[in-house]
């Protein structure tokens, strides 16, 4: 006889057709969970705010599955219309807290800042405690999970806890809290920061399991609440590998995903600009190719440089064809943000990139947990931040090689990155979790 499987309620702002970052780790733990155990029963937003929409990822949701969607209301309608923005007009998550601002954006800011704790999506908060303790009075919840950012998750997560005490609790930190890279630049009050304080210590505390991405952010929560933490990867999933592509016939560097002002190093331009400049050859066949968001400080900085040629922009591409144009590009780019906290940064484009055979240029600093974990696999060079001349030795490197018709295939073990995998530690601390 076939034995039931145990239910999880998941707790997630993103999910499919929501597209971008958010959404992937907790889609493809879904997705695998059947196989251990347990059955996943999604709770998520009904009209989230999202940069982007990717109805591909649907096909990856298993069939069947309870998904369960609560109405928001989020204020980024006041925030355009203060800020002259559109109202279809995408609002970005990332903040370029340094940039000039208009009265009217600093006002915005600081209202978001102090008045909106823990984050713009607590409207959500109320309404889904309501909600969900009708779904959860049902019985049949053996563990609830809650995924953040945003961490109004999690504040859901822990008002559920004080209605159902013995109702097992996982939160899942996908970012930090206080601790993010951009955290201490806002424009906050003392108050305000005292009470995303409290929330923070409060989930930190009240949850009965912390699972974070990496090792630097369970060092970092360990300064707040002092107690143990679970390291799960993001992963990749190994079952989306595309077949084998045919190489560009350039020579390209390619860097897939958002690729903000602090992901933006002078120093890789600058190597570039050099190598252009002294070889033409180099000139002629190299390009860097970003696909994704690029922000425009960068966009100006390349013309700066005089790169226009050499560098290529594409627009959003679904997930499905990211893997090909993995597979066909010459060289990957992994940029690591250059702000404080960076040995923390751990993408999950990481884990995408390694699963590929490519040579991989990654920078970032070499006591980060992405170059940590990927410094000692074949074909990976990590670089620092300012390290112009080996930059340009890493890509002469490789461009010689792809002058000679030499491939640089890598044969890289990555058994133990794949979602399945890492599904599988989830489920051993859910069925500890249920067993309590």
């Amino acid at each position: 006889m076939k034995q039931s499987l145990k239910k999880v309620l998941i707790v997630t702002y993103y999910w499919p057709p929501a597209g971008g970052s958010g959404v992937q780790r907790w889609l493809m733990f879904a997705k695998y969970l059947r196989d251990f155990g347990w059955e996943p029963v999604i709770y998520t937003a009904e009209n989230p705010e999202v940069p982007h929409f990717d109805h591909s990822l649907l096909a990856e949701v298993p069939s069947g599955l309870e998904v369960i969607r609560g109405p928001i209301w989020e204020p980024f309608d006041v925030y355009r219309s203060l800020t002259g923005r559109k109202k279809d007009e995408p609002v970005s998550m990332v903040v370029d807290l340094k940039k000039k601002k208009s009265v009217a954006q600093r006002l915005s800011l600081w209202v978001r800042s102090n008045l909106f704790i823990p984050d713009a999506k607590k409207f959500w908060i109320r309404p889904s405690v309501k909600l969900l303790q009708q779904r959860i009075s049902q019985g049949d919840i053996a563990v609830l999970v809650t995924t953040g950012p945003p961490h109004s998750c999690h504040r859901i997560g822990f008002y559920l806890k004080k209605k159902f005490p013995k109702l097992p609790w996982l939160a899942d930190f996908r970012d930090p809290w206080t601790q993010i890279d951009f955290f201490k630049e806002l424009d906050l009050t003392n108050r305000a920061l005292a009470k995303h304080r409290l929330k923070e210590k409060e989930v930190l505390s009240g949850a009965d399991k912390v699972v974070v991405i990496g090792p630097h952010m369970a060092r970092s929560f360990e300064s707040i609440v002092n107690r143990d933490y679970q390291v799960i990867f993001n992963g990749y999933d190994g079952s989306s590998q595309s077949e084998e592509q045919a190489l560009d016939q350039e020579f390209s560097l390619v860097h897939i995903g958002i690729y903000s002002k602090s992901r933006n190093h002078p120093s890789l331009l600058r190597a570039i600009q050099v190598l252009g400049e002294s070889n033409d050859v180099f000139k002629d066949k190299f390009k860097l190719i970003f696909v994704g968001q690029v922000d425009e400080s960068v966009k100006r900085q390349v013309t700066a440089f005089g790169l226009q040629k050499m560098v290529e922009y594409r627009d959003f591409v679904p997930h499905g064809q990211v893997s090909k144009i993995q597979q066909s590009a010459r060289m990957l780019y992994l940029s690591i943000n250059n702000v404080e906290g960076c040995q923390g940064v751990l993408t999950g484009k990481l884990f995408e990139y390694i699963q590929t055979d490519r040579p991989i240029l990654l920078i970032g600093p070499r006591d980060g947990d992405a170059a940590q974990l990927a410094g000692d696999l074949q074909g990976v060079d990590v670089v620092e931040f300012e390290a112009q001349a080996q930059i340009q030795e890493v890509l002469l490197a490789q461009f010689e090689l792809y002058l000679s018709g030499k491939d640089s295939r890598f044969s890289r073990d990555t058994s133990a990155y794949t979602r399945a995998a890492l599904t599988k530690k989830l489920a051993t601390a859910l069925d500890q979790l249920a067993l309590n």
